[in-house]
């Protein structure tokens, strides 16, 4: 789907990690421009499309939150972008691109049809984009280390006698 600024949406991985045994990459829903970026309202800038309806003071509306669009399909002349979305009734448990719904439940989010449609007078000055929450792992014990080579090496003289 491309329009008369050259704006083409679509479907892109959010994620980057490898599909191991069968969980697919999470996706998000694009907006980029190409060729001439001078016509274009996002002046060439590729976004995706959760921060063009971020946050609250650019006239974005509180119960965007509950939503993370997951695909574009079309872009008209007025910027009237169509998708698909996942909706998380009462929000997202963050205002972050990765957050989940309802602490990560299963079955919570239901796939349903969007309509994006450009706020008036705003510009891609008024983008915010989503944060990220980045979460730490801790590994402890992964490693026995001295212990387990003095432990080895105990067993072996004790076998040799």
């Amino acid at each position: 789907a491309i329009n008369k600024y050259n704006e083409v949406v679509g479907q892109s991985d959010y994620e980057k990690h490898a599909e191991i045994g069968g969980g697919p990459r999470a996706k998000r829903a694009f907006v980029t421009t190409i060729g001439n970026v001078s016509t274009s309202p996002l002046l060439g800038q590729s976004r995706y499309l959760d921060d063009l309806t971020m946050g609250s003071n650019n006239g974005a509306l509180a119960t965007n939150n509950q939503y993370r669009i997951i695909d574009a399909t079309e872009i008209n002349d007025a910027g009237v972008i169509s998708g698909t979305a996942l909706y998380c009734d009462g929000g997202d448990d963050s205002q972050a691109i990765n957050a989940k719904c309802q602490g990560g439940a299963q079955g919570v989010e239901k796939i349903v049809a969007v309509k994006l449609v450009p706020l008036n007078g705003a510009d891609s000055t008024n983008i915010q984009p989503r944060p990220v929450d980045v979460t730490t792992i801790e590994r402890q014990g992964g490693s026995l280390g001295w212990l387990a080579l003095g432990l080895l090496t105990l067993l072996g003289f004790r076998r040799k006698q």
